[in-house]
């Protein structure tokens, strides 16, 4: 039984975490992509649409989980380094 209480405890933790919320939204997005590109004019358009709003969530959903599981010291985060 102790297992049992273990791997719940274990579930709500992944179920709690930003991380999985991330992952989720990228999904969703991922399969509401069609739908949602079906509102644009012209079939080339509607293609690009799609493919756009699914790299969009993908690419989005990575730079998420690396923000949030890379420490980085205050001055060092950013894109580009410190002016001098």
């Amino acid at each position: 039984m102790e297992k049992v209480t273990e791997l719940i405890e274990k579930a709500k933790v992944v179920a709690q975490a930003a991380v999985t919320w991330l992952v989720f939204a990228s999904v969703v997005l991922t399969f509401a992509a069609g739908e949602i590109a079906s509102v644009v004019p012209g079939e080339t358009g509607e293609t690009i649409t799609e493919w756009v709003l699914r790299i969009v969530a993908w690419i989005g959903v990575a730079v998420g989980i690396i923000r949030r599981v890379t420490p980085v010291a205050k001055d060092e985060r950013g894109l580009l380094p410190p002016l001098p």
